[in-house]
């Protein structure tokens, strides 16, 4: 189980996928909310206070623009961004570690991610915690998908499976 702080610093920001929200437990990325259409309700999902832009460090302003180019559609890379958890299983976090492993422009069914995570037949628990995940787009559960013909599964960001395609669909290019 990983351990967890009270998150210190945050910001929101807004970008081609509407708005976004960060907190970070030192340069610990601890939540990632975002799709928001405007700024009041970005900032509800803040776990921390906000800080300004000004107040982040190096590291964490880098985050922010590279968060900003993701949503503009180039290439970003985010597997070197250092996460907290917080109160995640030990299951959730094998799962989130095989999730960030998903290359962009492909997808992983919700059962091969659980056979990856080590518990084959834990596909709906997969799903739960790809819905409870608190920090998307560094773990890509938009690309977790249901089995072939099954539809492209939930997502729990605003605009649910709308914004899961326009992701999808934004790194196809």
């Amino acid at each position: 189980m990983t351990s967890f702080q009270i998150p210190v610093t945050g910001t929101v920001f807004c970008t081609e996928l509407g708005w976004v929200s960060i907190c970070w437990n030192e340069e610990k990325v601890c939540q990632i909310s975002f799709g928001h259409p405007n700024k009041t309700q970005a900032l509800r999902r803040l776990l921390c206070k906000e800080s300004p832009h000004s107040h982040l460090t190096p590291a964490q302003k880098e985050l922010a623009n590279r968060i900003e180019d993701y949503a503009a559609g180039e290439v970003v890379d985010f597997s070197d961004i250092e996460l907290d958890f917080g109160k995640s299983t030990r299951f959730q976090d094998r799962v989130y570690h095989h999730c960030r492993k998903i290359p962009r422009g492909q997808t992983a069914t919700y059962k091969v991610l659980a056979t990856r995570a080590g518990s084959p037949n834990a596909a709906r628990a997969v799903g739960n915690a790809m819905a409870g995940n608190p920090i998307p787009l560094i773990v890509p559960c938009h690309r977790v998908v249901a089995s072939t013909g099954k539809g492209l599964g939930g997502f729990s960001a605003p605009g649910g499976q709308g914004m899961k395609r326009r992701l999808l669909d934004l790194e196809s290019d």
